[in-house]
């Protein structure tokens, strides 16, 4: 059944959802559990509740000046009680300071080996590869059964699959998400 819902998230962290209206035939037809006006839909993640956090390194592909969150998207991560680690210098290539980070709420980290180390989950905008400054790989940084989302384009690169499989890591490689309609969310 879909009914018209409206919610409301002030009862003590938790979203419900009302029924605006339901009819006395399709009520009496769902089982007695879910028949009352009030149903408990999902925790709502807070900070208090919820230690999942999100790095956001420094790109280091040579000219590259994309950054894999901007302000907007932490301020948005945030208020849906992730925390957002952005490593500094992180959007300076695409005109985002570090304050601009912080004011969004983000927290701004030093040194890219700290930030993959304190991420649950690492976003990027290229896949990882060796910095050429330091000869460090980016896989090796992500933490054993750490998530990484990225372009990826597995076919092609099997030795970074397999680091990233010895890490016992969760990938979502971007460049696999279909151009469709229903994966828009994931843009």
């Amino acid at each position: 059944h879909s009914f018209p819902t409206r919610r409301s998230s002030d009862l003590e962290g938790l979203e419900i959802v009302r029924f605006a209206s339901i009819g006395g035939s399709e009520l009496a037809s769902w089982p007695a559990t879910l028949q009352p006006q009030w149903l408990w839909v999902h925790e709502i993640a807070t900070k208090e509740r919820w230690s999942m956090k999100i790095g956001v390194p420094q790109e280091i592909w040579p000219g590259e000046c994309r950054v894999a969150a901007s302000p907007a998207n932490v301020k948005r991560l945030g208020k849906m009680g992730f925390s957002v680690l952005v490593e500094s210098g992180a959007g300076a290539a695409a005109s985002f300071d570090d304050e601009t980070y912080r004011q969004a709420g983000a927290e701004v980290i030093d040194g890219t080996a700290a930030l993959w180390e304190q991420s649950d989950i690492v976003i990027k905008v290229r896949a990882p590869m060796k910095n050429p400054e330091t000869g460090v790989d980016e896989a090796d940084l992500l933490r054993e059964g750490g998530t990484l989302i990225s372009f990826i384009w597995p076919g092609q690169e099997e030795e970074l699959v397999n680091k990233l499989a010895a890490r016992k890591a969760t990938v979502l490689a971007m460049d696999c998400v279909p151009s469709i309609s229903r994966a828009q969310k994931l843009d």
